[in-house]
Formats: structure tokens, sequence, C-alpha cells
């Protein structure tokens, strides 16, 4: 075990303590980066999980959900199916979103 006393004569910790903390700052900068660029993006994520198990379910092969076009229809379709049940979902929380907007 090092005392203090040889940890403030040897140099080389130093230098890996400030390697260190350069790659924790360049990969925090990187995170921080990569969240503002990716906050507004759209995308179905839990549309698409939904119709993937739902089209499972109904024993559809699973080779067509690699067809973009085709699967985006179903995805669609799935949405436009249930989107009287969200939308009487989200009325419930609208009063919330307006008071905590930024």
């Amino acid at each position: 075990m090092l005392t203090p006393a040889e940890i403030k004569k040897g140099k080389y910790h130093n230098y890996k303590i400030y390697f260190l903390w350069t790659i924790a700052l360049a990969l925090a900068v990187y995170f921080f980066f990569f969240v503002f660029k990716n906050a507004n993006r759209q995308s179905q994520g839990f549309a698409t999980y939904y119709t993937a198990s739902k089209l499972l379910s109904e024993g559809v092969d699973v080779s067509q959900f690699y067809d973009n076009d085709w699967f985006s229809i179903k995805v669609k379709n799935m949405y436009l199916m249930f989107m009287k049940s969200i939308t009487l979902i989200l009325q419930q929380l609208h009063f919330c979103f307006y008071r905590f907007r930024i």
C-alpha cells in the first residue's frame, strides 16, 4: 500500500488520474450531445413493440416484420384502431401537461 508521501512523489499516478478524468469528461460531453441531438427525434417505440407482439400472437410470419413498408402500414392501422382509447387516457392527463410545461 502506498503512503500519501509516495503518491505525491509519483507523478505517474497523477497523470493516470488526469487521463481518467479527461475520458470521463469526454464521455459526458458525448452523452449530452447525443441526448440533445436525439431528444426531438420521433419514434414509434411502444407502438412498434405492441404491433409486433400482436402480430406474433396472431401467427403472422416473423420474416414479414422486416419489410418496412408492410410493417409501417400495420403499425399505423394498429394505432388508428386504438386512437379513441388513447385519446381518453391522455385527456385525463392534459391538465398535468399544461401545468408542468417547460
